[in-house]
């Protein structure tokens, strides 16, 4: 790894309409792997991405300069992405973002033709395909967790997402250039927070570098 021998602590992002509290199963599952984790909440709707970004990088600065990995959760792990490209810290362990729409996000944009649906998105989500970085180039490994479940909002709301989506998030729309893997579970958008699976996933990458072999078979 390129932080040295430290076992790097886990930096926890939730995504869009949440709060921290989100991201408290998950942790549950790491601190029990042995993992230290800190979560960072921020206003997902109220303030733009890049402002998120700042507030991230001086809750990173808070910490103190030690090694960290960082997961994040759907608009979450773009608001990582980005920080990273900005920031490139040079403690950096390894980075896991879940059902995150890099390349783009359809129910976004169908909900953005609406008064209301702009209302929903808030700041942060409409400044990414502007803010977008180039492919991953740094260093650290980079993973992927993907939904294959059609469950949630999103599906009700906006029925048209292409196929195989998670019920909010096409699986097309979480392939970032550079990443070192991907794997398709059979969990939803929101479900991939409180599936254990998924945590078992994350645990192992942050571990490992690698997807468990079981889980990389979920796509078949």
């Amino acid at each position: 790894m390129p932080v040295g021998t430290e076992h790097p602590a886990v930096v926890l992002v939730h995504g869009l309409w949440m709060g921290g509290w989100a991201c408290q199963p998950l942790k549950f599952f790491l601190q029990r792997e042995g993992f230290e984790v800190l979560v960072f909440a921020y206003p997902s709707t109220r303030q733009p991405l890049s402002a998120n970004v700042q507030r991230l990088a001086r809750f990173v600065a808070a910490v103190g300069g030690r090694p960290l990995h960082f997961v994040g959760h759907s608009l979450g792990g773009l608001l990582v992405l980005k920080y990273l490209s900005d920031h490139h810290p040079a403690a950096l362990g390894r980075v896991v973002v879940l059902g995150s729409p890099y390349s783009g996000c359809h129910a976004a944009e169908r909900l953005a033709q609406r008064r209301w649906g702009r209302a929903l998105l808030g700041r942060s989500l409409p400044e990414w395909p502007t803010q977008r970085p180039g492919r991953w180039e740094l260093a650290a490994d980079l993973g992927v967790i993907a939904g294959l479940r059609r469950l949630g909002l999103g599906r009700l709301v906006v029925p048209d997402v292409p196929l195989p989506n998670d019920g909010v998030v096409a699986l097309a729309e979480t392939e970032i250039p550079g990443a070192k893997a991907r794997v398709a579970m059979r969990v939803s958008h929101s479900g991939m927070l409180f599936s254990r699976r998924v945590a078992r996933a994350v645990a192992h990458f942050l571990l490992s570098g690698e997807f468990p072999r079981q889980a990389a078979r979920e796509e078949a």
